[in-house]
């Protein structure tokens, strides 16, 4: 399973990322909404909470 992880604060993106590779589960860590947008719209990645992306806009 590979998963995306948005999230701004690096203590946050460090702990959720260890939880994470801990059960099993790939993880790309971004903390920028437009990279974090870019890569769920070309990356294939098995779960998307695409609301997450509150704000920006596809063009």
């Amino acid at each position: 399973m590979r998963v995306l992880l948005v999230e701004d604060s690096e203590r946050l993106q460090t702990y959720i990322g260890i939880a994470f590779k801990k059960a099993g589960i790939a993880v790309d860590k971004t903390g920028d909404g437009e990279e974090g947008l870019f890569l769920s719209e070309n990356v294939p990645y098995d779960h998307s909470r695409p609301w997450v992306f509150h704000g920006l806009k596809r063009e």
